[in-house]
């Protein structure tokens, strides 16, 4: 693969936050620790040179460079493979990020989405095309584009009840989380990994996300206009989570779950009312997923809110949608909100900055500035006897 010198100086020179490596460090540090391998660790990294595609000339300079002391050992093993930039042996990878990937097959779930958002934030996966593949596998949303403005009408209709005033509408528009904090990114792999794509009869319908290990929400407009129709679409409705760690599953495919075959539908509420469907599955055999964080009580005016979601129903790409909240409408159970959501969005996760769903994003409109969004804020699940006892832990 040819790579043009300026990208290959880029990522080369690429500089880490300093909270960002000695993170790195300190999870390498504590995994030489724990390795039950002899030598106080030393053949713990000698493993992971060992594992990685590197040439002759880099293994040789890696021959022997290791004390024993895991902290140091660990510092020596960063320092050199972040200043080697791009991998001369496959250029598709920087040498830091060959170094890192074949291990995350043997980590479990939390070490694997630890080591992933690494990989995304810092490019270490060059080729872009295979970049976006790992980035699936494992959840990680995207910055989304801003949708043409004249291009939207999904989900119920609703009139914009926020600001028009064009230095109000900036602020609610946010800036790329892949240049916030790493435990920001990690925080938001997590959150995904409960989001999957809503499919009916095989095409893509929406997006969903869990409440519970077996429950899954998403919009009662997405399975039909009513009741009747729900359950009679349900039995055809598919559930596409990601990849994650499941070696078996690929990056595009992720991992299917079905509904349940007795009773696929715990709860539904009409358009005109709450405009959500909860949904019965198996989510057993889908390696990685876990249920979302929910918050009950109503966010703030102007605070931070991010929706996840499959942007036109593409192959397991989450798009990562910050904005913040325009207007609370406590007494209809709504929150609006500048959007760049697109179809296949409808029953999105509104996440907090602390990744809790404040609302189920359910409708979105062009204006004259933008695109405006709607959700239904998610005190309205807790209404619902038949939903509640199974949150928060609930059996």
């Amino acid at each position: 693969m040819n790579m043009d010198l300026s990208i290959r100086d880029l990522i080369k020179n690429m500089e880490w936050k300093h909270n960002d490596k000695e993170e790195l460090i300190d999870f390498w540090r504590a995994k030489a620790i724990r390795a039950a391998l002899p030598h106080r660790g030393i053949a713990f990294f000698r493993s992971l040179v060992d594992s990685a595609e590197l040439n002759d000339d880099f293994r040789a300079e890696m021959a022997n460079p290791f004390v024993g002391d895991a902290n140091v050992d660990a510092r020596t093993l960063f320092v050199w493979a972040q200043g080697k930039g791009v991998n001369p042996e496959n250029p598709k990878y920087t040498t830091l990020g060959s170094i890192m990937l074949p291990t995350i097959s043997s980590l479990g779930v939390d070490d694997a989405r630890f080591t992933a958002a690494f990989i995304v934030k810092y490019k270490l996966i060059v080729d872009p095309e295979e970049r976006r593949r790992f980035a699936a596998r494992f959840q990680v949303p995207v910055i989304g584009e801003a949708p043409a403005a004249s291009d939207i009408a999904v989900g119920p209709d609703f009139s914009w009840s926020g600001s028009n005033d064009e230095l109000q509408l900036q602020k609610l528009f946010r800036p790329d989380p892949l240049d916030w904090d790493i435990g920001f990114l990690i925080r938001a792999i997590t959150a995904a990994s409960g989001v999957c794509r809503i499919e009916i009869n095989g095409a893509p319908g929406g997006t969903g996300f869990l409440i519970a290990p077996n429950l899954v929400v998403t919009n009662y407009h997405v399975l039909g206009k009513t009741d009747a129709e729900i359950d009679a679409t349900a039995p055809n409705v598919k559930l596409r989570f990601g990849a994650l760690t499941n070696e078996a599953a690929q990056e595009d495919v992720g991992q299917l779950a079905a509904l349940d075959a007795a009773s696929p539908v715990l709860s539904k509420s009409p358009v005109e009312k709450h405009d959500f469907v909860v949904l019965r599955t198996d989510t057993s055999k889908c390696k990685g997923t876990k249920p979302v964080t929910l918050q009950k009580t109503a966010p703030a005016q102007d605070s931070n809110l991010s929706v996840i979601h499959h942007s036109g129903g593409q192959a397991m790409r989450l798009q990562f949608s910050p904005t913040g909240v325009s207007t609370i409408m406590q007494q209809q159970g709504k929150l609006q909100y500048a959007s760049r959501t697109t179809g296949g969005s409808s029953g999105s996760p509104c996440f907090n900055d602390d990744f809790a769903v404040i609302a189920i994003h359910h409708a979105a409109r062009s204006t004259l500035w933008g695109v405006a969004g709607e959700g239904i804020l998610i005190s309205a699940l807790y209404e619902d006897e038949q939903v509640k006892q199974y949150l928060d832990g609930g059996q």
